[in-house]
């Protein structure tokens, strides 16, 4: 590092001394109306390495925040910022210290409204999103955080509208459902057949159902192997098992296995239920 003229040498001397009462007055009386010229990158770095360690007085950062009240960054300063910021990650240290300094003030009046502008648009990172998990998660454990849902339940005429609202969803194609590969090889076991069939059916506004032939009241249910022998899946399915007979419609479960290695068996069934229907 070159040696310090003697200006720089005077500049770093008045910051150091800046805490000595009265210094800050004479020092601004004495550069009112005077612009100073434009600080090196050298320069900043020397007076960064000279400040290092330097306690700040009392009441500092107040100071600091009336005296910036009302001011705004320019787009040249912000883009700097920016540029100085990207990549950094702050210190499990700093986020400690930050969050006790921060703790229990009230944020100022719009504050929010200016994050969610600053956001909007811009998609979070896949490390930002994994830290967030983690974080909820942790804090949902420890009871630190309670899910406003806990204890409470919906009406059934609220159910009903949720149910209705999804399924509507569904059937408009607006809520993307992934086909699962058996429904795949099952849709096009029933085009070959030649049968007049409706995919995601809304059966009643209670349920979707994988496939049904409307003419024959026939609703075929697709099952995976693994999922719907799980003990939830199985609750979840029992009140469409019970509730489609009793409208008087076919209900056909075929297992994944089934469709797998004897689809012919599957297609069979749905043929033999068709045929009985026809001849009622």
């Amino acid at each position: 590092m070159s040696k310090l003229s003697r200006s720089e040498i005077c500049r770093l001397a008045a910051i150091k001394r800046w805490a000595k009462p009265g210094e800050k007055e004479r020092m601004s009386i004495a550069l009112t109306g005077k612009k100073m010229p434009p600080t090196s990158e050298e320069t900043k770095l020397k007076i960064s390495v000279a400040l290092k360690g330097v306690k700040k007085p009392d009441g500092f950062a107040e100071q600091l925040r009336i005296a910036n009240t009302g001011k705004k960054h320019s787009e040249e300063t912000k883009n700097k910022l920016r540029i100085i910021g990207a990549g950094r990650v702050m210190s499990d240290e700093s986020k400690i210290k930050l969050s006790k300094s921060t703790s229990g003030k009230k944020k100022p009046e719009g504050f929010g409204e200016k994050i969610s502008k600053r956001k909007k648009g811009v998609p979070a990172s896949q490390q930002q999103k994994d830290r967030q998990s983690v974080t909820m998660s942790e804090k949902y454990a420890s009871g630190e955080l309670i899910s406003w849902i806990t204890g409470k339940h919906h009406t059934e005429e609220a159910k009903q509208l949720n149910r209705e609202a999804t399924i509507k969803r569904l059937t408009d194609g607006k809520y993307p459902k992934t086909n699962t590969k058996i429904e795949q090889i099952m849709y096009s076991a029933l085009v070959e057949l030649g049968v007049d069939f409706v995919h995601q059916y809304n059966f009643n506004n209670k349920f979707v159902c994988d496939f049904a032939i409307p003419i024959y009241k026939i609703i075929i249910e697709c099952d995976g192997d693994y999922w719907h022998n799980r003990s939830d899946a199985k609750k979840r399915d029992a009140p469409k098992n019970a509730y489609i007979p009793k409208c008087g419609w076919t209900l056909l479960r075929f297992w994944e296995t089934d469709i797998h290695n004897n689809l012919q068996k599957c297609l069979d069934e749905i043929i033999n239920n068709m045929n009985y229907k026809q001849a009622l």
